[in-house]
């Protein structure tokens, strides 16, 4: 009696720590719930699955406590972009959680769906997912800088969502984006790859490369492709990066794909899973249960890595500073002559100047008070003025903004032929915002209109199902303990 009671001690112990177990949330798991949900309807620009998805999509980053507005969006006929409107009004998502400085961080994805036979646009639903994941860990987490998650409408329509976010800011709220950071297509691709700006300004590719090492995580980037004058690590310009990219804002750029074959036309990867299966994003087997069935591997694991990189990319508290130097061209030979001193407390660390990317860096601070000092010759001109400026590390380190006037950490406009050529076209396109047939407000769509899957939440039901198993034993072995004590009494 005593060992049978013991056996369902363990038993009980067992499912107790397996449920434990089952019940630890990791990365990609909440993307992959979002998944179902959003990549089972179609959600073509300018229709009502469109409407409704930007309504779900809003409740979500609502009730996870950001601050969420939403832009509507409707272009004039002759737009100089390609598309046909449809009856209803497309949305920008935007979910803005205030840091300790208006510097801004954004994560961005577009949320429509080709329509296409078939297809209900899961590839592009799996950077949306991923948005909705990271949002959901990141809403306590403390920042140096402002967060905003933008979801963007008619991106496949040809980036009209993030053409018109870019297009309505200034160049003033455009120069305090330190970076943003495009999600797409990351699910039966084969492998994960960052890209990013050619130069400087693509940091944040060569942080990312060196956080997935760090992390064990597979990471690789474009290829260079001469015959176009396109560098390695670039990728291409299909996504609502473009925008931003030809704004001069830092980007990054995170999917998942191979590039063992490429349309020699666009130069783009035109086997994403390696399998010889061709492009998924955007044909009729771009839906749940088609990639799901072949692919579910590679989509659990993508966003599960993709998320665990990213999380810790934004989160990572490096005691160190990174100073950016803007230059006009013809002072690039001078660079060598500009310095950056480092002091704690009044007391002088440490000079250093700029490396071949115009870069110094001031790593391994311990907690304190700090000041950055600068020195250069008179006749070298910059974009933008540069001043000094003092921070501080609290004890977590944390970079603290103390004064707003960190013109050498923020990245500054650069005029080139691109980037005013590209700003005369939006800003030319005429953008109306306004109201067409449907009136957008949380009340537009309810929660039935996304109905759940019965796989969607089998991991709380299995916790809920090992409970119920872990009371009864439980409640067996307390029966049992009784009996035996009573057994034992008669026997005396």
């Amino acid at each position: 009696m005593r060992k049978f009671c013991r056996f369902f001690v363990l038993i009980s112990l067992f499912v107790f720590s397996f449920g434990f177990f089952i019940q630890a949330v990791g990365f990609g798991e909440d993307a992959l719930k979002y998944l179902i949900q959003i990549s089972r309807i179609q959600r073509v620009a300018f229709t009502e699955g469109e409407v409704y998805t930007a309504d779900y999509l809003g409740r979500i980053l609502r009730d996870l406590g950001y601050d969420t507005t939403f832009e509507e969006i409707v272009f004039p006929e002759d737009t100089i972009l390609n598309f046909t409107q449809g009856d209803y009004l497309s949305h920008n998502i935007i979910a803005t959680k205030k840091g300790s400085s208006d510097l801004e961080v954004i994560i961005g994805a577009a949320y429509d769906s080709e329509e296409v036979k078939g297809s209900t646009g899961f590839e592009c639903a799996t950077g949306v997912s991923l948005l909705l994941e990271l949002a959901k860990k990141l809403k306590d987490v403390d920042l140096p800088y402002t967060l905003k998650f933008v979801l963007f409408g008619a991106g496949k329509q040809g980036n009209i969502g993030s053409t018109h976010y870019v297009s309505t800011r200034s160049q003033d709220e455009l120069n305090k984006i330190m970076y943003y950071l495009n999600l797409s297509s990351i699910g039966s691709g084969k492998e994960l790859h960052v890209y990013a700006n050619n130069g400087e300004k693509g940091f944040l590719r060569e942080d990312y490369l060196k956080l997935s090492k760090e992390l064990n995580i597979s990471l690789s980037t474009s290829p260079s492709m001469e015959d176009y004058d396109i560098p390695e690590g670039v990728g291409y310009d299909i996504g609502e990066h473009v925008p931003f990219k030809y704004s001069n804002v830092p980007y990054g750029f995170i999917e998942a794909t191979s590039w063992d074959s490429v349309y020699e036309e666009f130069q783009i990867p035109d086997d994403p899973t390696g399998e010889k299966i061709g492009v998924i994003d955007g044909s009729s087997y771009d839906n749940y249960d088609e990639v799901m069935k072949i692919f579910g591997d590679n989509v659990r694991n993508n966003l599960s890595k993709a998320s665990e990189l990213i999380y810790n990319g934004i989160v990572k508290k490096e005691k160190s500073i990174k100073i950016i130097t803007v230059l006009t061209e013809e002072n690039l030979n001078n660079a060598s002559s500009i310095s950056y001193t480092l002091f704690k407390d009044g007391k002088k660390l440490k000079t250093s100047t700029l490396d071949e990317n115009l870069i110094v860096e001031f790593k391994n601070l311990d907690e304190g008070n700090y000041k950055i000092e600068f020195s250069a010759p008179n006749d070298i001109k910059f974009l933008k003025n540069i001043n000094d400026f003092e921070f501080n590390f609290d004890c977590d380190g944390e970079f603290v903004i103390v004064n707003d006037e960190l013109d050498v950490y923020t990245y500054r406009e650069e005029f080139t032929d691109n980037y005013i050529s590209v700003r005369e076209n939006i800003q030319n396109t005429q953008f109306e915002v306004g109201i067409k047939n449907v009136l957008f407000d949380y009340s537009s769509a309810s929660e039935g209109d996304f109905q759940e899957d019965t796989d969607l939440n089998k991991n709380d039901q299995l916790i809920k199902v090992l409970s119920v198993v872990l009371v009864i034993l439980v409640v067996v072995y307390i029966l049992l303990r009784i009996i035996f004590s009573i057994m034992n009494k008669k026997v005396k």
